[in-house]
């Protein structure tokens, strides 16, 4: 089929292979970017978003010279997408047209000479590598565009200590999934020191970390931390966007700002007038966040926002209809309308959820590490178990992991225990441990999780001290539930059991 370059998405008629231009500019030096779509049979599928450089480009050119409509672009063009999940659709279809389509896109990660000839040119170091680390291509992208969709297997430690090592593994195919690793533990103890450590260990690529593995280049290549805590007082390090440094960090949290708000302008009427006014904070880090997302991972992002619609909220707003929107409007305002005007109706902890999960579909590839600290703060119970199947869902399908420091047992529910530590410090020595839980955690009922994981701090706090009041009283587990009059949960009645029992043990006489 022949390939035709349009303007819109309304330009797409007849069966074909089409690009459409996207006018999102780099460093506000070149416009690169095409939206790739497939019709055929009346059904037009997004395929994702490449961008193409020139090697003939002159100096002030911002967009590459491609003919309308061609078979094959010419030696004098080249090409790579601006996401892995580009060539995960590619190799859906059969392989000769994955081979047809590539070469004849010019793709570079597809043909190796073409590569390095390539890497010379400013428009492929300034555009099409912006947000791309060069050993993505020349490893991931390549594996992928020959078509080989295997998922890599991850098995890394982290040295905490020199008495105490984390080790994590990760199989893309294990059911359960063991992309999400857990740190509990009581609060003081250091989970959130730990997950600070980790940050400037993966950036500083200082040998904590310490890996084997199937990649080439044993270090994260992207590091996300995500923290809404009010009191967040950590160190914060300093982000990079720049791929030429070798790794990708980015840090969101309440602090965070759009990096150009001001593209984002938007329009209203006031008295009959029409007034102008820019989005702050996170409704233009939102904006700015799902545009790179839709047209960089459109059925990514999609199917992260489904798995959230077990949420009235979410589902009643039908949020995922903004991929239809970016789509189709010719007016790119008025999709940031839209979403402008969706993510301010959310309450904070639903504007947390689809901020963090549209944020990390725009940045998540192989080798990702993702660190959250305490993601339970501001939501509800199912609403958190929903976010962390998105998240899992999302990491499973990019092939990256993440580590969470949690006080959730809603949490705890959605990962294996084989995933979990517990850590815990001897205050006098300042000595460090870290365990597995004895029971398994994943679909476990809470009121086990908070008896079992969580069971000294639980029975120092809440209901359980007045439990043990009445196991202090040496009553008889019968009169000790008269003491309550009835008025006690499954929870409860376990609890008390097991502490009288324990008591009359440890006095030599039965209950």
């Amino acid at each position: 089929m022949t390939f035709k370059v349009v303007e819109t998405y309304w330009d797409i008629q007849n069966d074909g292979y089409y690009l459409v231009h996207s006018n999102w500019d780099d460093w506000f030096k070149y416009e690169t970017t095409y939206l790739f779509y497939i019709k055929k049979n009346n059904q037009t599928t997004n395929v994702g978003s490449i961008k193409i450089g020139q090697f003939s480009m002159v100096e002030g050119q911002r967009v590459p010279n491609l003919p309308e409509e061609f078979d094959s672009l010419t030696d004098d063009f080249f090409s790579v997408a601006t996401d892995e999940s580009f060539y995960y659709e590619i190799n859906r279809l059969e392989s000769e047209k994955r081979e047809y389509i590539l070469t004849a896109l010019k793709d570079v990660a597809f043909d190796n000479d073409l590569y390095h000839k390539a890497v010379k040119t400013d428009v492929f170091n300034v555009s099409l590598t912006r947000d791309l680390l060069p050993q993505v291509i020349v490893n991931k992208y390549r594996r992928l565009a020959n078509g080989n969709t295997k998922l890599s297997n991850y098995d890394f430690s982290f040295k905490m200590s020199d008495a105490c090592t984390l080790n994590f593994k990760v199989s893309p195919t294990e059911f359960p999934a063991s992309n999400i690793h857990a740190i509990i533990g009581r609060n003081g103890v250091g989970k959130s020191y730990l997950l600070t450590e980790m940050v400037e260990s993966a950036i500083q690529n200082d040998g904590r970390f310490s890996f084997n593995t199937e990649f080439d280049d044993n270090f994260f290549s992207n590091i996300i931390s995500v923290n809404f805590s009010s009191f967040e007082n950590k160190k914060l390090f300093e982000e990079n966007h720049e791929a030429s440094k070798g790794y990708l960090y980015y840090h969101l949290s309440n602090r965070t700002t759009a990096k150009e708000s001001k593209n984002y302008k938007l329009y209203k009427e006031e008295d009959g007038e029409i007034v102008e006014y820019v989005p702050e904070g996170w409704d233009a880090v939102f904006i700015e966040s799902v545009s790179t997302a839709l047209r960089k991972k459109p059925k990514l992002w999609r199917d992260c926002i489904k798995i959230l619609y077990s949420d009235p909220i979410f589902s009643q707003i039908g949020i995922d209809t903004l991929v239809e929107t970016f789509q189709q409007e010719d007016d790119i305002r008025k999709f940031y309308k839209e979403a402008y005007k969706i993510f301010r109706g959310l309450s904070s902890g639903h504007k947390i959820v689809i901020l963090t999960i549209t944020k990390l579909v725009e940045m998540v590839s192989e080798k990702t590490l993702v660190i959250l600290d305490e993601p339970e703060l501001h939501l509800h119970p199912p609403l958190l178990s929903s976010f962390i199947r998105s998240l899992s869902q999302l990491l499973i399908k990019a092939n990256g992991v993440a580590i969470l420091a949690t006080h959730s047992p809603i949490i705890l529910q959605e990962v294996q225990k084989e995933c979990v530590y517990k850590l815990s410090r001897e205050m006098s020595t300042d000595f460090m441990q870290a365990v597995r839980p004895s029971n398994e955690t994943f679909a476990e009922d809470i009121g086990s999780l908070t008896f079992d994981i969580f069971e000294l701090e639980a029975i120092e706090s809440g209901f359980y001290t007045l439990i043990n009041q009445i196991v202090k009283e040496n009553l008889s587990f019968e009169d000790s539930l008269q003491r309550f009059d009835g008025r006690m949960g499954t929870l409860g009645y376990k609890l008390l059991l097991t502490e009288i029992l324990k008591r009359d043990k440890e006095e030599g006489r039965n209950a």
